[in-house]
């Protein structure tokens, strides 16, 4: 919706926990498509208190973003 929108304009998505609702397979093609997003240049940040949605950014975002691939985990 994003894209439609602003068009060729890239910006950044800020994402609390967006999938932690979706079944498992559905989360596996959302990530895959925030994996597509930043490819052509939006940047995406995604909160999470669900270690299965990290190990998806992990498994199929970091391989493909390698350095620029960031994740941060706060400690209470």
């Amino acid at each position: 919706m994003a894209t439609h929108v602003l068009g060729d304009q890239k910006m950044f998505l800020i994402l609390d926990d967006a999938f932690q609702h979706s079944d498992w397979n559905r989360r596996e093609r959302l990530v895959d498509e925030m994996a597509a997003l930043g490819t052509t240049g939006w940047q995406i940040i995604y909160f999470s208190m669900d270690d299965h949605i990290k190990k998806l950014f992990e498994d199929r975002i970091k391989p493909k973003f390698k350095e620029r691939y960031h994740s941060f985990e706060l400690k209470s």
